[in-house]
């Protein structure tokens, strides 16, 4: 197991690459242990060419044809095994767009074709959000959704049994344990829970509307009376197939269909065949259509509520139909399906008489139809540090943290709550008034099980007690208090800084120099934005990275000179350039930033003479990474300082001459410029 063909070049030349380790993750039961040792132990091969060995060179690195193709897609493996450890120990949107953009990266070819559902759902969700009553994050929520499922595959046999199962023969062997199989479940867990929740901005102004009429009309107001909703019309021509769409459709399902009700409606009854004596409405597809149809356009036959899993599962179906350049497969329309069923329509249309919390019900198995099962737990699990936006939603105690221990085919959920709030838990208790902190008292045990539990329980099927013979998963939640954690925040904000556009920028600006030094571009002359975009996508996935990862940092490099971005006017110093001085600041912290990028991706120091023969970018050793910088611990920024301190002046001024160059363009492009604070010395 682990990265297979940097191990075999590693075992060949003696000097390089390095093998990445375990290390503290080998045998821990904690969530981001589970979740890494997944990458590592089980994706081996992952997106592998198997007619290619290691003396081929068709691989992108800093360039095209440099690497072996093979050793490519293990460092894109790595890139997205370190960007989910970034993201598990921040939790913040900016950590979540990398594991956005890594998955994108590998399995639908560029981030570039899918970006605008990604960051409409982003940018929507901050900007509208605040007008709603009760409303909480669903961009980084769904990274952790995502980083659930993969703990729960790397521990549980038997989720894996029922996986394999489900799709024995499409990945080559009917092995649980196989890589062929983790791989499979990558890729289409990472579909079903990464893009579960795209569909929200339809959701949005409906509840803004009624937030609207719930804040004016406080005294006896019901959403159920229905005195004013709006709904969406015409859905039928959004939802009729196309004939490409039918044919592509056909290919995958082995139907001709003409609209998306019809195929959802139908693959559904089809899932759940072996489970229609528990679920009336499944023995005829028919009146499973006929709600969908009134999903967009009846909202009063669902209580007043729009469910926005129906436009998720709708716009991802569109998406890989027009974005993704292998054919629709099967297990694209399980993962669309699964979106579609994770909200509400198991829980209010599917179930016993159209409602989960009947004694009647049966929870929703595993067997016939894992990936659907897995979003739905997931989804009611992941409801720790989500930032709150609605009105309702901010003054509410909502858990912080969660801590998990995934063992015995179980998950063990304690959700932290901050200390500080003592006094409004004291406060409900004696007035016997609970409702301003009620999702705290929903995870407190109450005869031997929470509330949240007791929930989720009538939802999916699970087992009683923690099952030994691993033939059901076991799910035990509690609770506890614990001092909340502070986080450092930087100045610099802006509703239009684009992750993307900055990092494609970032990378132009230094081609730009390099084609300057060699004659192919004049001074003053600059690469066109279709040019910038096309040297990016040269990149490795890699050093693609490299450019976001410096991107983000760039905010906290402004804070260090005294400076910030924004792209709202205000009375402090605009700054149309940065000064020597400043951008050897900048530089300096860049220069610590790169090592850390660089060791946390296996690179070590060497003296050039070392690699020139073989090359850096297969033995990934390099001059100016700091010798044994991994092993600095705390004094790895002092060391940085010191090390920087040493290099030559044009070495210093490398990288941090580009960001002048950018001041302009961020002014043109997004209308974001760089401050200066007032009485701040150079």
């Amino acid at each position: 197991m682990g990265y297979r063909t940097i191990e075999e070049l590693n075992h060949r030349y003696g000097i390089g690459p390095k093998i990445p380790e375990l290390k503290e993750y080998a045998e821990g039961t904690d969530f981001k242990s589970c979740v890494i040792r997944f990458f590592y132990n089980r994706c081996e091969g992952l997106e592998y060419d198997f007619s290619k060995n290691t003396d081929d060179r068709t691989g992108k690195s800093n360039k095209p044809g440099v690497i072996p193709f093979n050793m490519e897609k293990d460092i894109d493996r790595l890139c997205m095994q370190k960007a989910m450890e970034r993201f598990l120990d921040s939790g913040c949107a900016t950590d979540a767009f990398d594991v956005y953009f890594c998955y994108l990266e590998i399995f639908f070819g560029a981030y570039e074709k899918t970006r605008k559902m990604i960051e409409m759902l982003s940018e929507y969700e901050i900007n509208g959000s605040a007008l709603l009553m009760k409303h909480r994050d669903h961009y980084s929520h769904s990274v952790y959704v995502f980083a659930l499922g993969l703990a729960v595959f790397d521990t549980s046999k038997a989720f894996r049994r029922a996986y394999a199962k489900a799709y024995k023969n499409k990945f080559g062997t009917a092995e649980e344990d196989s890589p062929e199989a983790a791989n499979h479940f990558l890729k289409y867990w990472g579909l079903t829970a990464l893009f579960h929740d795209i569909g929200y901005p339809f959701e949005l102004p409906f509840e803004q509307v009624e937030a609207y009429f719930e804040s004016a009309n406080r005294d006896g107001y019901k959403r159920k009376d229905g005195r004013f909703h709006i709904a969406y019309t015409d859905v039928n021509t959004w939802v009729k197939f196309s004939k490409d769409e039918k044919d592509a459709i056909q290919t995958a399902a082995g139907k001709l269909y003409d609209t998306t009700d019809d195929l959802f409606a139908d693959w559904i009854c089809e899932k759940l065949a072996a489970n229609k004596e528990n679920y009336e409405i499944l023995q005829n597809p028919e009146e499973l259509k006929k709600k969908l149809q009134e999903k967009t356009a009846s909202p009063k036959s669902f209580n007043y509520f729009m469910d926005h899993a129906y436009f998720s599962a709708n716009i991802l179906l569109r998406q890989i139909l027009e974005n993704r350049e292998e054919a629709l497969k099967e297990e694209d329309v399980d993962a669309v399906v699964a979106i579609l069923l994770h909200n509400s329509l198991f829980k209010r249309t599917i179930a016993h008489n159209g409602n989960y919390n009947d004694e009647d019900n049966i929870p929703f198995p595993m067997e016939n139809y894992p990936l659907a099962y897995l979003l739905m737990l997931c989804d009611e699990l992941q409801c720790w540090d989500r930032n709150a936006y609605g009105r309702n939603s901010r003054t509410q105690l909502h858990p912080m943290d969660c801590q998990f221990a995934f063992r015995d085919s179980g998950i063990f959920a304690t959700y932290l709550f901050d200390r500080s709030e003592q006094y409004r838990i004291d406060e409900a208790v004696q007035n016997k008034d609970k409702k301003g902190v009620k999702p705290y008292f929903e995870f407190v045990k109450e005869n031997a099980m929470t509330d949240v539990e007791r929930d989720i329980r009538k939802i999916v099927d699970l087992a009683d007690q923690a099952d030994q013979n691993e033939t059901r998963l076991y799910l035990n939640i509690d609770s506890n208090l614990t001092d909340k954690k502070s986080v450092k925040r930087s100045v610099s904000s802006s509703r239009y800084m684009h992750l993307y556009d900055f990092a494609v920028v970032l990378n132009g600006r230094y081609v730009e120099q390099y084609k300057r030094s060699t004659g192919e571009l004049k001074p003053g002359e600059y690469l066109s934005k279709e040019d910038l975009y096309r040297e990016f996508d040269k990149l490795s996935l890699e050093y693609k990275m490299s450019n976001v990862l410096q991107a983000k940092e760039f905010a906290n490099h402004l804070d260090k000179i005294g400076c910030f971005y924004s792209d709202v006017p205000n009375n402090n110093e605009l700054l149309r350039e940065f000064s020597k001085e400043q951008l050897i600041e900048m530089a300096k912290w860049e220069h610590i930033r790169w090592n850390k990028e660089k060791t946390e991706m296996e690179w070590r120091y060497a003296d050039r003479s070392v690699y020139n023969e073989i090359g850096r970018e297969i033995l990934r050793l390099h001059e100016l990474v700091i010798n044994g910088f991994e092993r600095l611990g705390e004094n790895q920024e002092e060391c940085g300082k010191e090390h920087f301190e040493q290099l030559p002046v044009e070495e210093k001024l490398k990288d941090g001459e580009p960001l002048n160059l950018m001041l302009e363009m961020l002014r043109q492009e997004d209308g974001v410029s760089i401050y200066q604070f007032v009485g701040e010395t150079e």
